[in-house]
């Protein structure tokens, strides 16, 4: 049970990274700011695919824990949405101030 909380919160952790790196990306892209961070784009991009593919592995990893219940799986599956919606929103300003760090270092 311990494990679909854990995937949840990998839903949102990777999430969360995946949709900031995409949002960073495409502002410094529509502004045409790329001269300005000519390392942050190439990591912006290899990161948020790379949180895409973890979100898509644990996919199909719940999918398949999900299955082997036998439990009402509603209840759990709005724990889980539940869990990721309280989470997601502060880990993206986290997010937000690791990348924003990231440009000045950079």
């Amino acid at each position: 049970m311990k494990k679909i909380y854990i995937i949840s919160l990998i839903y949102s952790i990777f999430g969360s990274l995946g949709l900031m790196c995409f949002i960073n990306w495409f502002a410094i892209m529509t502004f045409n700011e790329s001269r300005h961070y000519p390392r942050l784009i190439p990591f912006c991009e290899i990161v948020g695919l790379l949180s895409l593919i973890v979100c898509i592995i644990n996919f199909f990893m719940n999918i398949s824990i999900l299955s082997k219940m036998d439990n009402p799986k509603g209840k759990i599956i709005l724990k889980e949405f539940l869990i990721v919606i309280i989470s997601f929103i502060p880990l993206l300003c986290m997010w937000n101030y690791f990348i924003y760090w990231l440009e000045i270092v950079f």
